[in-house]
């Protein structure tokens, strides 16, 4: 973190752990609702795959970010929220396997 952005704290990195379970705490429930509104997961599973891809590919390309994109921790929080939002399909999916191993259908 020091090496991509030397002005960055140690409070801020707090902040960069923090960004993931916040995003996933706020997203679980509302990638849940929309799941139950569709009447499907395969849409919401596919663009919380296509988040954690772009988000992915956005946090490997930091060092690559040219100055005039902003603070790289910037960039790196963005990016590591951007995961959280995309792990809202674990509960999709504990739903559905539960159903499957517990449930008659």
């Amino acid at each position: 973190m020091f090496q991509l952005d030397p002005h960055a704290g140690k409070e801020f990195m707090g902040f960069i752990v923090g960004a993931n379970p916040l995003a996933q705490m706020i997203m679980s429930p509302l990638v849940g609702w929309w799941a139950n509104r569709a009447g499907s997961i395969r849409t919401p599973v596919l663009t919380t795959l296509v988040v954690f891809t772009l988000a992915s590919a956005l946090y490997s390309a930091l060092e690559s970010l040219p100055e005039s994109f902003g603070p790289v921790r910037h960039w790196m929080l963005f990016s590591r929220f951007l995961v959280g939002v995309s792990s809202g399909k674990p509960s999709i999916l504990i739903v559905i396997l539960f159903c499957l191993l517990c449930c008659k259908l």
